[in-house]
């Protein structure tokens, strides 16, 4: 609301001294222009809280925050971040029921499938649980596409027998859609 007061005081500014420099038809397409503008501003603040996610608590209805990131590179930062930390809980906020993990074990020549939240962290527990010693751990690739939607990731933590892994995430605006993992043994 702060944000439309000060384009509507903006507005009038300009209304006043274009008022007194151009002639009065000038003055009249520009204050059509203005209102148009202030009621597309008032219409995007409306629709920003309506797209809020609503909780019913008792008889009120309140607006309750999410973790909303709205880039590939913010998930990504958060992703990055929890893999580091080690945080399972953290790294779940980056996928969805809808998000399937499928890793390739060289070694094992076997396919893991994890799907939805439930496997995302039976995925990460495991291998946080097998990532003991975090002194070798490196990510000599990251690169991140905003358009596709997609990280191309190579790690690697040899103290712990990882000597290479490739990862490709491919996201469905801010979630992590699918993951494809190579590990090299």
């Amino acid at each position: 609301m702060v944000v439309v007061v000060e384009v509507l005081i903006r507005c009038i500014v300009i209304i006043i001294i274009l008022y007194f420099m151009l002639p009065r038809v000038v003055v009249y397409c520009c204050c059509c222009f203005f209102f148009l503008l202030l009621v597309v501003l008032v219409v995007m603040r409306w629709r920003h809280v309506a797209d809020q996610p609503k909780q019913v608590v008792g008889s009120t209805l309140q607006i309750t925050q999410t973790h909303k990131i709205m880039s590939v590179q913010a998930a990504w930062d958060n992703h990055f971040s929890a893999f580091g930390d080690q945080n399972v809980e953290k790294i779940l906020l980056d996928y969805t029921e809808e998000s399937e993990i499928l890793i390739w074990d060289t070694k094992a020549e076997k396919t893991t499938r994890f799907k939805g939240l439930e496997g995302a962290k039976t995925c990460f527990t495991q291998l946080f649980g097998a990532l003991s010693d975090l002194s070798t751990l490196k990510a000599p690739l990251v690169e991140v596409q905003e358009d596709p939607g997609m990280v191309f990731l190579v790690w690697e933590c040899p103290g712990c027998g990882y000597q290479k892994v490739t990862d490709t995430f491919l996201f469905k605006g801010n979630k992590i859609l699918r993951q494809n993992i190579v590990v090299f043994h």
